[in-house]
C-alpha cells in the first residue's frame, strides 16, 4: 500500500528553535526513509541539515521482517511524538519568509525523530490449512494420523527424533508425509502450545481438527505423547481455553480413551 503524508506541520518560530538541524535517531527493528533525506539504518544517527526555510521532507519508518512500527517516540524535541501515523512530514510552510525563521535556520540546534520498532509477538500461522506454526514450531495435524498406534510412533520415532513415512488418512488414498526431522512431543511441548493459545485467545480447534467427538462435553482434541503412553485432550466447544488433562490410555478411570482413537504430536523447528 503506498503511503501519503498526512502529518503536515507548520512549524512555529517556537517550535523550530530546534528546527535547523534533525537527527533521525534508528535504534533497532528498521529503518527511516525519505525521498529527500534518503535512508537512516538501524543503529545509526543520521544528521539532516536544514540549510532554507524551503526545507519539507516527509519520512516513513520501514520495520524490519518479525518488527512492525508502533509509534514515534515522544519527549523534548521530538518530532512527531507520540504519534501512531507511519509518515512524519515536515515543513515550515506559512511561515517560510519569516524573518526571524531566518536567524533560527542559521544557528545550531538539533530537533530529533525517531521511530519506535517493536517485534511482532508469536502468533498462529496457519499454513496450506494443514500445518500450523506456533512459538517457532511446526506443527503437524494429529488428526491425520490416528490409525497409528503408540507402538507404531514409537518404532518410528525413538527417542522423540522420527525418520519415515506416514500415510494420510485411509489406506489406498496415496497420501503420505515425511516425518523424518520431526519431533514426538513430550507434554511439556504440547502444554507450551496450548498457552500460545491461551495467549493469543484463539480457540485451537479453530486451527487443529478434533480427533474425537463426545457427545456429553464437545469436540476434542487427543493425541499421543512421547514421554508417556498417554493423550492430551482438550475440552472445546465455545471456550477458546479449556483445561488440559492427561490421561493414560486404557485407563480403567477413563475407559473412552484408548491410543487407538488418537494421532500423535509431531511438530519441528520452523526455518
Amino acid at each position: 500500500m503506498k503511503l501519503a503524508p498526512k502529518i503536515l506541520f507548520f512549524m512555529s518560530i517556537t517550535v523550530l528553535v530546534a528546527g535547523c538541524k534533525l537527527a533521525v535517531i534508528v535504534v533497532e527493528g528498521g529503518e527511516v526513509q525519505s525521498d529527500q533525506s534518503g535512508t537512516c539504518v538501524a543503529g545509526a544517527i543520521c544528521l539532516v541539515e536544514v540549510i532554507d526555510t524551503n526545507f519539507s521532507d516527509a519520512f516513513v519508518p520501514i520495520p524490519n521482517d518479525a518488527w512492525y512500527f508502533d509509534s514515534w517516540n515522544s519527549g523534548a524535541g521530538f518530532f512527531c511524538g507520540g504519534n501512531i501515523d507511519p509518515v512524519c512530514s515536515l515543513s515550515f510552510g506559512k511561515h517560510r519568509d519569516n524573518e526571524a525563521l531566518q536567524e533560527i535556520v542559521e544557528s545550531p540546534d538539533m530537533f530529533y525523530l525517531m521511530p519506535i520498532f517493536k517485534e511482532i509477538e508469536p502468533n498462529i500461522i496457519v499454513v496450506e490449512g494443514r500445518t500450523i506454526r506456533a512459538e517457532g514450531k511446526e506443527w503437524l495435524q494429529p488428526a491425520d494420523f490416528v490409525q497409528y498406534s503408540y507402538k507404531d510412533i514409537s518404532a518410528l520415532c525413538p527417542d522423540k527424533v522420527c525418520s519415515g513415512i506416514l500415510l494420510i488418512g485411509l489406506p489406498g488414498t496415496g497420501l503420505q508425509v515425511d516425518i523424518s526431522g520431526y519431533f514426538w512431543a513430550t507434554s511439556d511441548e504440547v502444554r507450551m502450545l496450548f498457552q500460545t493459545y491461551r495467549k493469543a485467545g484463539r480457540p485451537i480447534l479453530q486451527d487443529f481438527d478434533p480427533t474425537r467427538l463426545a457427545t456429553d462435553i464437545g469436540e476434542h482434541l487427543v493425541a499421543m505423547l512421547s514421554d508417556q503412553s498417554g493423550v492430551v485432550v482438550f475440552g472445546g466447544g465455545d471456550d477458546p481455553v479449556a483445561e488440559i488433562h492427561i490421561f493414560l490410555p486404557n485407563d480403567p478411570d477413563n475407559p473412552d480413551f484408548s491410543s487407538d482413537d488418537v494421532g500423535p504430536w509431531l511438530w519441528r523447528p520452523v526455518e
